[in-house]
């Protein structure tokens, strides 16, 4: 998985997630890794839920996450967005 990842190729999320599984021990390291929902399904049977305590939202900080700058494309374009309008 980390040799498909470091070239840009992603295997699917069941595959990423049992990979994941398997390095922190929950998954044997033999088992094959699962490439549908079904084989997931199957492979994640013998594992349990156990919700820990909630995390808390984080506090807003002072500046903004996300800032947008409007560049002019051409005569009598406008670009806009849920923020706004830029003109």
């Amino acid at each position: 998985v980390e040799e498909l990842e470091e070239c840009n190729i992603f295997p699917p999320q069941v595959t990423q997630a049992a990979y994941r599984l398997q390095r922190q021990g929950p998954l044997p390291a033999d088992r094959v890794l699962p490439t549908t929902v079904e084989a997931g399904t199957a492979a994640f049977s013998h594992l349990r839920y156990v919700p820990g305590t909630p995390r808390p939202a984080p506090k807003a900080a002072g500046e903004a996450a996300v800032s947008y700058v409007c560049f002019p494309l051409a005569e009598n374009i406008a670009v806009s967005s849920r923020l706004g309008r830029c003109q």
